[in-house]
């Protein structure tokens, strides 16, 4: 009887345990792992699995081009159908600012001289106008073949505001070029090559000198035309102001400043900038991104597109849209080809002036000033044949100035080389700290 009772009870819990076993185990047992996966906006077209509303797979092949800056009131994000790219558009690119008051105009030059050449063509034409009183800057870019007496007959098509600075010099250029900008007269300039420029956007934190500065020459690869071109120059400027202004305070900022000067040729003195950048920030500059405007002259009435140059994503997709254009037209955009490896040249420039130094110091020093001027080691993107290139220019011409008699110019060489060694491991020390 015990043995029967024994049995039943085990059969009832054996029965319950099924029971249970069943209803909170099988019937209502969770997924083993539920992810709710984001939409992943990127700059490669990805499959991207969005859950949080149908659970469905969903496609998405939009590259972003996104201007960090806060926007003004006057643009609009729009979306080029060829490329897909987002971008803003200023629609005051064209307007002016009424201002009365204090200003001190810097006109930004950007020269086509190849290494080795003295020619200069003025690709890029800004002035950057210090509205001292307001605390404001505005930037004003002009297209390079705009109207300007060059010494040409009318009938030459030659009178370019590029080719006056060429054809009749600094002076000359700064007239025409305050002309077209309606402001008077320009107070300071500052004049660099391809090498400078590429140096200048690596000192600026652009991981990619080559590839930006071949974004920024781009005329045709981009779509647009020389007025859309000089704003994408103006607007790199002007992103740039607002995220290093800060640099030029304190200890580095004395180095920034005086090291960068030597890198370009300029009749600004490192306390001009010094007291500009004080009353500058007197002024609370930048209170925030409308601090700093982008006009062209002469206004055409044009739309500009907007794109964030800070951004290393951005310079990638635009570069790859010009070598798409490129390819897609079997034709180059000139204006914006990569610099060639110049590695090659300097070699046998270094070679040539090796042999010149046993006889002839000043055929050294004829042979490999144009270069030094241009700082042309710079768009050499390995840092130690950088240095070992930049090293035998050093040696050479110090050597061949001291031969001479002409020790201050030895001097001066040693000094330049100095500063710009300097100015990049600043730069490299502080990349580190931000890692």
């Amino acid at each position: 009887m015990k043995s029967k009772r024994y049995y039943l009870l085990l059969a009832l819990l054996l029965l319950l345990g099924g029971y249970a076993f069943y209803f909170f185990v099988i019937k209502e047992q969770p997924p083993l792992l539920t992810v709710e996966s984001p939409i992943i906006v990127s700059t490669t077209p990805k499959k991207v699995l969005d859950t949080s509303k149908s659970g469905k797979s969903k496609n998405s092949n939009s590259h972003q081009l996104i201007d960090s800056t806060p926007k003004r009131s006057s643009d609009t994000t729009s979306k080029s159908k060829s490329s897909e790219l987002r971008f803003n558009i200023d629609r005051d690119g064209n307007k002016s600012t009424p201002y009365r008051g204090r200003r001190v105009n810097i006109a930004i030059i950007g020269v086509d001289a190849r290494i080795g050449t003295s020619t200069k063509h003025a690709d890029a034409n800004h002035i950057v106008s210090i509205l001292l009183d307001s605390g404001k800057i505005e930037i004003i870019s002009i297209p390079r073949d705009t109207p300007a007496d060059a010494g040409f007959a009318d009938t030459s098509s030659q009178n370019k505001l590029t080719i006056v600075h060429a054809n009749r010099g600094i002076r000359s250029y700064l007239i025409e070029a305050a002309k077209i900008a309606n402001i008077g007269k320009i107070d300071y300039y500052m004049e660099f090559g391809f090498s400078q420029a590429m140096g200048i956007i690596e000192l600026l934190g652009h991981k990619d000198s080559k590839s930006t500065l071949q974004v920024l020459r781009s005329r045709q690869g981009l779509g647009g035309d020389d007025f859309q071109r000089c704003y994408n120059q103006g607007q790199f400027i002007r992103q740039n102001i607002l995220k290093n202004f800060n640099r030029a305070d304190g200890f580095f900022g004395e180095i920034f400043i005086r090291a960068g000067l030597l890198l370009v040729e300029t009749n600004l003195t490192a306390d001009n900038i010094k007291t500009l950048f004080n009353q500058l920030k007197e002024k609370g500059f930048p209170q925030d991104s409308t601090a700093i405007t982008v006009r062209v002259r002469p206004a055409m009435g044009t739309k500009f597109k907007v794109y964030n140059f800070s951004d290393s994503s951005t310079i990638n997709l635009l570069k790859n849209k010009i070598e798409y254009y490129n390819k897609s037209r079997n034709k180059y955009d000139t204006n914006s080809s990569k610099p060639p490896n110049v590695v090659p040249q300097l070699l046998r420039v270094i070679s040539t002036a090796r042999k010149d130094s046993v006889r002839s110091p000043k055929q050294v020093i004829r042979r490999m000033t144009t270069y030094f001027d241009q700082h042309a080691w710079l768009q050499i993107p390995d840092k130690k044949q950088r240095e070992q290139i930049r090293s035998e220019f050093e040696i050479l011409l110090s050597d061949a100035w001291t031969r001479i008699d002409k020790p201050h110019e030895a001097a001066r060489i040693h000094a330049v080389i100095a500063a710009e060694k300097q100015l990049f491991e600043q730069q490299e020390k502080q990349q580190k700290q931000k890692k």
